[in-house]
Parts: structure tokens; sequence; C-alpha cells
């Protein structure tokens, strides 16, 4: 199958609070982020990402604040995609030290 332009839309929603923390997200080369392209924190209304948050391929969230089972959300508009296959995103969250948590991602 031939690359194609979507919308993809990665939700990041912790098992544990998050306090203060930076979310990194890197696009691994897949796809190149857009100062254009939005975000949403538990539905407080969608904002540009905005290039002080992009360098590359990776975007980069600080003194982000969530309670367990909150989300953060990637709204990135008009990307082409690879063709099908399996392609890798690497997410990282430091939200302190002494923190352990588990971050599930999912796309919609």
């Amino acid at each position: 199958m031939a690359e194609s332009v979507q919308t993809i839309t990665p939700m990041l929603t912790p098992n544990e609070k998050l306090t203060n923390a930076t979310i990194t997200i890197d696009l691994n080369g897949v796809i190149t982020p857009s100062s254009a392209d939005y975000y949403s924190i538990q539905g407080a209304g969608w904002l540009n990402i905005g290039a002080d948050k992009i360098e590359g391929d990776v975007i980069t969230f600080t003194g982000v604040n969530l309670n367990e089972g909150q989300w953060l959300m990637v709204e990135l508009r008009n990307k082409t995609m690879p063709a099908a296959g399996n392609y890798t995103f690497l997410i990282s969250v430091d939200s302190g030290p002494n923190q352990v948590m588990t971050l599930t991602t999912t796309a919609n």
C-alpha cells in the first residue's frame, strides 16, 4: 500500500498521578510534527503545539500535571504516513525522583 495523508491522534493516559512532568514524544523519523499541530490536556481545549515544543521529530511538554486516568492528546494533522507496516514512536515521562509509572498509548 502506498503512502497516504492522515491525521493521527495519540492519547497518553498515566496510571499514576503526574506532577510537573516532562513528557517527550519522539516520532522516530516516521513523521515530522508541525507547530500548527494541536494538543489537549484532559479536554481543556485544543492548543497549537508551537515551535518551542518541537525539535526535529520530537515533541516535549513540560510542567504537565495529570491525575490517574486523565489524558494528554496530540493531533498530528495531514501527515504523510509511510506504507503499511509497523512503526515505533518513543514516549518518555520524567515526573520527578522516585516516581515509577507505566504509560499506555492508544491511537484513535
